[in-house]
């Protein structure tokens, strides 16, 4: 089970990629799992509300932001992206690529899709299942994933 407010990531090995899959609010939300400041894995940052943060630290923020969109704070340096779209809240260069993610066995595993590069540019896609519940550090291993804890678990 990916927790409210909880994340996992899992790598893409023959894509070179790991993604984290992020759950906010009820809806599940899947990026690029290193930042693209400094390579940090997102997946054990902190994750809130954007309004939340406003009333905290109140910013000038540029992009497509609703109030009701969740961020991810960088674990290494505190830059933060939204979920929905990837974007730096602050605008800039720097963005996450975010994935198509879904539901899939009757609510049983997630889907996240990548897209592969292939040799004729025509876009491909690879597709990794998550498995909700016990099994999920177990399957994120079986494909070679990372596991991240969520905010209640130990840490080891």
């Amino acid at each position: 089970d990916i927790p409210e407010g909880g994340a996992r990531s899992v790598e893409f090995e023959r894509e070179n990629k790991q993604v984290a899959v992020f759950r906010h609010h009820g809806e599940l939300f899947a990026m690029d799992n290193r930042c693209s400041h400094m390579g940090a894995s997102l997946c054990e940052g902190d994750i809130e509300d954007l309004a939340v943060r406003l009333q905290r630290v109140p910013e000038e923020l540029e992009g497509d932001l609703k109030l009701q969109d969740g961020i991810v704070k960088c674990p290494r340096h505190g830059m933060c992206f939204n979920l929905r779209t990837g974007d730096n809240i602050k605008g800039g260069r720097l963005k996450q690529r975010i994935y198509p993610v879904r539901l899939a066995d009757n609510g049983q595993d997630v889907e996240v899709e990548v897209e592969l590069e292939a040799e004729n540019d025509a876009p491909q896609s690879s597709e990794a299942h998550l498995p909700l519940g016990r099994g999920l550090k177990r399957a994120a291993s079986w494909l070679g994933g990372l596991f991240c804890p969520s905010r209640n678990e130990q840490r080891t």
